[in-house]
């Protein structure tokens, strides 16, 4: 996403189109005529023409509160698979994730993990 133009620009590109067609603003500045209806939009809207603050985007399925119900997981069976963790913590907190959602966040807290001991070496050929 590229971004927000200058808040000169902003101001500019919006003080020309009071006086000039949008198709003109937009070919002096460089910008989309789309750029100048939104930025008259945001005038009429907001009173300026500054950006509009980020969204915030989507809230974690696991949160860092639901750390210690993977642990728990983890501690009663080292071999759990992440897709049977998303099931079991499915049926605790009545959220749905994936296995790639567990597998992320396990990654993100820094839990690692050996599913099984190492096997002992083979006697009857070399490894």
């Amino acid at each position: 996403m590229p971004a927000p133009l200058s808040s000169d620009l902003r101001r500019r590109v919006h003080d020309a189109a009071l006086a000039a067609t949008a198709a003109e603003v937009a070919t002096r500045f460089g910008v989309s005529m789309r750029t100048v209806y939104r930025l008259r939009q945001l005038v009429r809207r907001g009173g300026t023409t500054d950006p509009r603050a980020h969204g915030g985007g989507r809230s974690r399925h696991i949160a860092d509160e639901d750390r210690p119900h993977f642990e728990a997981y983890l501690a009663e069976d080292v071999s759990t698979t992440h897709a049977e963790m998303a099931t079991r913590f499915a049926s605790v907190s009545g959220r749905v994730v994936t296995r790639q959602t567990v597998q992320a966040r396990l990654a993100a807290w820094g839990i690692t993990r050996k599913k099984n001991s190492s096997a002992p070496p083979s006697e009857t050929a070399p490894t």
